[in-house]
């Protein structure tokens, strides 16, 4: 049997030993800050609109509306703790251990908050790296309004498609990552990156076989109601495929760990 097969059939019984619930729960509650964030952005805007004109773009309008984006990029940042919370509760479940909506909030504590901002941040500016590449085809675009010419439009449309599913595979790769914090939380954030992102390229093949599979499943992300059920099985997924390649890792003998934890061989 596929690797990939493995992993979300096991994923699948640990959702089904009473998880479901916790997961989904888990995710409403991760989403909550920045859904109120959003809304608290779409207030104030509307507020300034009634003594501003936003949509007139000039000097004023354009430091505010900047203003705004900034507080609300640095805010989103200072809540990415949150969905590395989300991580670490697919993960107890992925672990067969007990994992609690409480969990979503695990890293909003002392030094731990730091730590996990400091790793979200590493990470962020290593797929920013990536994701110039948009806000290069994007200023292109402005610039030579290439749209008047129908083959650059399906030009550019036909990258940022490619860009975009490139993003994904990159991005559930640092999924690695997080479960090598989880596993051990005394590493430095830049110890932390390394270690992951060298255990996922020994495993690349598995992880990108693995989100290929997911991409059925991500195209109906567009809809609101598989969103709900989608989010935790993709995440409990990838977090099941991190704590093998961590265990891995960590086990001196891997042939017995395997056999004990009914494991597929040659991982």
């Amino acid at each position: 049997m596929d690797k990939e097969k493995i992993l979300k059939m096991q994923a699948l019984a640990y959702l089904g030993k009473n998880n479901w619930g916790t997961a989904i729960g888990g995710f409403f509650v991760m989403i909550l800050p920045f859904l109120l964030v959003i809304l608290g952005e779409s207030s104030i805007v509307s507020f300034l609109n009634i003594y501003f004109d936003l949509e007139n773009l000039d000097i004023l309008n354009s430091t505010i509306i900047l203003g705004i984006e900034f507080i609300v990029i640095v805010t989103v940042i200072m809540l990415s703790p949150a969905l590395t919370g989300y991580q670490r509760l697919c993960y107890k479940i992925s672990k067969g251990e007990k994992a609690e909506l409480t969990d979503v909030f695990y890293y909003f504590r002392g030094s731990l908050y730091g730590k996990c901002l400091a790793l979200n941040i590493r990470v962020l500016v290593r797929m920013l790296v990536y994701f110039l590449w948009f806000g290069v085809l994007g200023y292109f675009a402005l610039v030579h309004n290439v749209f008047k010419n129908n083959t650059l439009f399906y030009l550019f449309i036909f990258f940022i498609v490619i860009l975009t599913i490139g993003a994904v595979f990159i991005l559930l790769r640092y999924t690695v990552v997080s479960c090598v914090f989880f596993e051990d939380e005394s590493l430095s954030s830049k110890e932390i990156v390394k270690l992951g992102v060298m255990f996922s390229k020994e495993k690349l093949s598995t992880i990108n076989m693995l989100t290929l599979t997911f991409f059925p499943y991500l195209l109906l992300c567009f809809f609101v109601l598989p969103l709900i059920f989608v989010v935790p099985y993709l995440t409990v997924t990838y977090m099941t495929n991190g704590k093998w390649i961590t265990q891995l890792h960590k086990t001196e003998n891997n042939e017995n760990y395997v056999a004990e934890n009914g494991y597929y061989q040659n991982y």
